[in-house]
């Protein structure tokens, strides 16, 4: 089992409009010593059993949100639609947050969209994002590690978990230890999660100015619910 989230669902759907490539390595390097052969289909990601689905529960395409007739200007209701969206750019663009767990693995990664952060404050956001975050030159925050205890994803329980790895923010790089919750039910898992980011750690310069107003230790609070995929 593995869940796929919907970050990854977009780089499903890259690979599906790319598709399988015609040629093969015999006939593109003679020299390769691989004998002649057809492109290998073996659990190929399709538009209609595994994308189209997906869209449908998570992105309103029956409706008027990304359906035949949209407000949004992208239907993603149809193949040629979800195609041309994906070659816009603006289908990965679009996504602020997203997660994955593989549980064969038990890795687990994150990614965060810097400019999806909304404030009640426009100047605070611009702040954020102009001054503290340089969202424009690092527009992407990671973390990338696997979770230290061993889960059991098909018993319905509540785990304390550590996933161990990179965290990226800033356009750097450190090693953390993350502690969280798994709960596991009715086929979805729960992850709930809060850790605290240093800014000295990632070069987060915060002008004296309102230095006081900022805590030099940033609070996060994270709360993903996943598909188990099986």
């Amino acid at each position: 089992m593995k869940n796929v989230s919907s970050f990854f669902l977009a780089i499903a759907i890259v690979g599906l409009v790319v598709s399988c490539y015609n040629d093969n390595l015999s006939e593109l390097d003679p020299s390769s010593g691989v004998s002649g052969g057809s492109c290998d289909t073996t659990g190929l990601i399709t538009y209609a059993d595994h994308i189209a689905p997906l869209l449908k529960t998570n992105c309103g395409t029956s409706n008027s949100c990304h359906g035949s007739k949209n407000t949004s200007g992208y239907n993603l209701s149809t193949y040629s639609g979800v195609r041309a969206t994906v070659a816009s750019g603006k289908l990965i663009s679009s996504i602020t947050v997203s997660s994955l767990i593989n549980t064969k693995t038990d890795s687990i990664f994150v990614r965060m969209k810097n400019t999806g952060f909304a404030f009640k404050n426009a100047l605070m956001e611009n702040h954020f994002n102009e001054n503290y975050m340089e969202s424009t030159k690092y527009p992407i925050d990671t973390f990338r590690g696997k979770i230290n205890e061993t889960v059991n994803y098909s018993k319905e329980d509540a785990y304390s978990v550590t996933a161990s790895g990179m965290l990226l923010i800033h356009g750097l790089q450190k090693a953390e230890t993350i502690k969280g919750i798994l709960t596991i039910k009715g086929g979805v898992i729960h992850l709930q999660s809060e850790f605290f980011v240093h800014a000295a750690d990632f070069k987060i310069e915060v002008p004296k100015l309102v230095f006081e107003k900022i805590a030099e230790e940033i609070k996060v609070t994270m709360a993903a619910d996943y598909k188990l995929k099986k």
